[in-house]
Parts: structure tokens; C-alpha cells; sequence
């Protein structure tokens, strides 16, 4: 959705029928980019706590969808604004232990290449 260019195409096309707040919103959220994270935390159902590994700011994430306990992990993921919270509705995206280097690394580029990525997160 968002690294294949269908959201920014959304938002281009359609984001004048939005209701303001929703078309701030839509703007905010493609300025969101892919980032690597460590999982400081997790609370299946509701959430995790996470350490950018750039900047080392650490965050709160709702995600609903996380049910497994990753702390420790070394995952990519988007971070999403909503009101005063940041959520990620994209997938928590497992960094392999032996690809850490590579995969941030990708992640650094302006421009990162979806398939690169896809690659590097799915290889062994």
C-alpha cells in the first residue's frame, strides 16, 4: 500500500473528498516512512513498545495484531499517527538476526526498493 505507491496515488486523487481532518491525517501518514525498530516490549492484543535504532527514540504502538512476544526483536515497521497515538497497521516485519546490517541499511536509502527489502526480510 504505502512502498508500491497506492496510498500516495490515493492521496493525489481522492484526498479532496476526504473530510479535512481525514485528508491531514492521509498527509501525516504518507509522510511516514518504513523504520527499524528493537522491541523493547510487548502486550499481545494491544501493543509494543519500541526503540528506533537511528535515533533511539522509544515509543508506545498500538497494534492489536500482535499476539507473539517479541521483545528483543529486531523489526521494520510504520509508524502511524492517529490523534495522540502512533499505531501500525502494515505488519510487525521480523528483521532475521543475520540480516540486521543489510536491512537497515536498506531502510536508510531515501528511496528504499520494496523488492529489496521483501528479499532481505524473507531470505535465510
Amino acid at each position: 500500500l504505502f512502498d508500491a505507491g497506492a496510498f500516495d496515488e490515493f492521496v493525489d486523487n481522492w484526498s479532496a473528498l476526504l473530510p479535512v481532518d481525514e485528508g491531514e491525517l492521509a498527509q501525516r501518514w504518507r509522510r511516514a516512512s518504513l523504520d527499524g525498530f528493537v522491541v523493547e516490549a510487548t502486550d499481545p492484543g494491544e501493543g509494543l513498545t519500541v526503540r528506533n535504532v537511528r535515533t533511539g527514540i522509544v515509543s508506545g504502538v498500538r497494534d492489536r495484531t500482535v499476539s507473539a512476544v517479541l521483545d528483543g526483536a529486531t523489526v521494520a515497521l510504520r509508524l502511524l499517527p492517529v490523534d495522540s497515538e502512533l499505531h501500525n497497521y502494515g505488519g510487525v516485519h521480523v528483521v532475521p538476526e543475520q540480516h540486521r546490517e543489510f536491512v537497515l541499511d536498506i531502510l536508510e536509502r531515501p528511496d528504499p526498493v520494496p523488492s529489496d527489502l521483501i528479499r532481505a526480510l524473507t531470505s535465510e
